[in-house]
């Protein structure tokens, strides 16, 4: 599992938003005879997220509601 988030404001306080990446990469097991094998095969599956702090966050603020809201996903 990735994640990444961040968040900005123009101003300080001012304009300010924040985002999210998850990305979870899962391995698909093979069975054999005697053991079991990891092959080459990955999902990935990725979430995006956007979030509008208004008009009179922080940058801190900003940075914690991008926190925050990749948790909540």
């Amino acid at each position: 599992i990735r994640f990444k988030f961040d968040g900005a404001s123009r101003g300080n306080p001012g304009l300010s938003g924040a985002g999210a990446h998850l990305q979870v990469t899962e391995r698909s097991k093979q069975a054999t005879n005697v053991s079991i094998a990891l092959s080459s095969e990955t999902t990935n599956t990725e979430v995006r997220i956007r979030h509008y702090c208004g008009t009179d966050s922080t940058n801190n603020v900003a940075e914690y509601q991008g926190l925050l809201q990749g948790l909540k996903e």
